[in-house]
């Protein structure tokens, strides 16, 4: 988050309201959400009653991989 200078409420609105959500690798959960001019990414495993997230990154182009 630092790197890309993403804000832990940029993290929960993605969570919150994504655009685009669905199963990553290694049986982990996406969530994606545009958000000005950027696309953010956050990945993610379930735990008991939390989202535990393992990285967020921007998207640099639409479709594909990041």
């Amino acid at each position: 988050m630092e790197e890309f200078s993403i804000s832990p409420a940029a993290v929960l609105r993605v969570l919150q309201e994504p655009d685009e959500e669905g199963a990553a690798n290694f049986g982990r959960l996406y969530a994606q959400k545009r958000i000005g001019h950027q696309t953010i990414r956050v990945i993610y495993n379930l735990g008991r009653d939390e989202a535990v997230v393992i990285p967020v990154m921007l998207r640099r182009r639409e479709g594909g991989r990041p």
